[in-house]
Parts: C-alpha cells; structure tokens; sequence
C-alpha cells in the first residue's frame, strides 16, 4: 500500500517508489504501456490528469497499491476577530453610546469566555493597532479605539455576539 498526504503528492510517491525500483522513466514508461514524458508528467505535474487505468497500471508496474480515501472538507468551526471589529459595529450602529472603549472590551472579552472555554486573545500582544491607524479622526474613548485585542472564538458564537452587541449599544 502507498499512501501519501494528498492527492498532489502522488507524483512524489510514484518517483520515490520507480527510485527504490531502479527504474528508469523509460523502463517505468515501457511497463506502462505510456511515453517517458508521460511518467515525467505523472511525476512532476500536481494537476496531470491520473485515470483509474493508469493508475491500476502504475500498481502492477510498481507493485504497489494505492490507497484512496476521500475526506470532506470541514471549514474551520474556530475565528479569530478583535475588539476594534465590535466597537466598530457597536459605534457605526450605536453613536450615542456613552459605554468606553476599555469597557466594551472587558465585557465583550468576558461575554466571549463565559460562552467558549477554549477561547483565547490572540498574539503576544494584548492589544494591537487598529487597521485605522492612530492618526483617524474618530478615534477616542467612545468613538473608535486606537488599538484593540484580538480573540479566538467558536464562531458559531457570532449571532449572539452580535445580540449582545446591540444590547450593549442601544443601553
């Protein structure tokens, strides 16, 4: 059996074993019934169209068998966004809000946790600078934050954030 870690490395798999072999790409290409560029292809090419033929032809040419599974792709169920995100939303949606920054963050952060005990703050840094720069001119207490933290979170977290979010804004 012959297994590799994606379908792309198939053509590694295959020059490694003609390797351990001593064949040549001729010989391999001889045995394949294929041209010598066609093993080069094989070998090389991530994207060269392998069929189940060739493929049951490289088993009995190498002596191998392949092994085919078929995995679905999850998307990542972990997201990673920052306090400069919320307060953004909270201040677009809510400008009358009085609540600082420093205390939309400590309850966002604390919100968050409660909810997701595998939660964390991103980065070495517990606050970073915010895509706006330091420079904007709404930046302050309560307008925008000049830096913010940055959190890891399940985002399936996200709808009742945002529920929290506009509790926090319409107070």
């Amino acid at each position: 059996m012959v297994s590799g870690g994606a379908v792309n490395d198939i053509g590694k798999l295959i020059e490694a074993r003609r390797g351990q072999l001593g064949l040549s790409r001729l010989q391999l290409a001889s045995r394949l019934g294929v041209s010598s560029q066609t093993v080069l292809n094989l070998e090389r090419d991530p994207i060269y169209n392998l069929g189940t033929s060739l493929l049951r032809r490289l088993e009995g040419a190498l002596n191998v068998t392949f092994d085919i599974t078929m995995k679905e792709e999850i998307m990542s169920t972990s997201i990673q966004m920052g306090n400069d995100e919320f307060i953004l939303y909270i201040r677009k949606n809510y400008p009358n809000c009085a609540t600082n920054n420093d205390q939309l963050g400590k309850r966002i952060w604390e919100w968050i946790r409660e909810r997701d005990a595998t939660a964390g703050k991103a980065g070495k840094e517990e606050a970073v600078p915010c895509i706006w720069g330091d420079t904007a001119a709404n930046i302050g207490e309560t307008k925008l934050p000049q830096k913010a933290t940055q959190f890891h979170f399940e985002r399936s977290l996200l709808p009742s954030l945002y529920d929290l979010l506009d509790s926090i804004g319409s107070v």
